[in-house]
């Protein structure tokens, strides 16, 4: 698994820093060697005092490198916390 991106966001007046992490790693079922790279997302949100924090991964946001920091940029510059994810990601994709 390979750590392509990291981005982190900080909403002060929320209190929350938010993190996005975008991952590839590579399907052994496909042997096609561009559509066998699969790019998936972290998000993490954590509360100001580092007590709490909420996470969701989503596996195979992206086929394409490219797209795939697309997504996490869209979602660090709207400061997308992990309980909207699905809702940006169905409106972006």
């Amino acid at each position: 698994m390979e750590e392509i991106f990291v981005e982190t966001a900080k909403d002060e007046a929320a209190g929350m820093i938010l993190q996005y992490v975008t991952f590839c790693t590579e399907d052994p079922h496909l042997s096609d060697r561009e559509l066998n790279k699969v790019y998936s997302l972290l998000v993490v949100k954590i509360d100001g005092t580092y007590d709490e924090h909420e996470s969701l991964f989503v596996y195979d946001i992206s086929r394409t490198r490219e797209r795939a920091l697309e997504i996490a940029r869209v979602m660090c510059e709207n400061t997308v916390t992990p309980c909207t994810v699905g809702e940006i990601l169905d409106d972006i994709l």
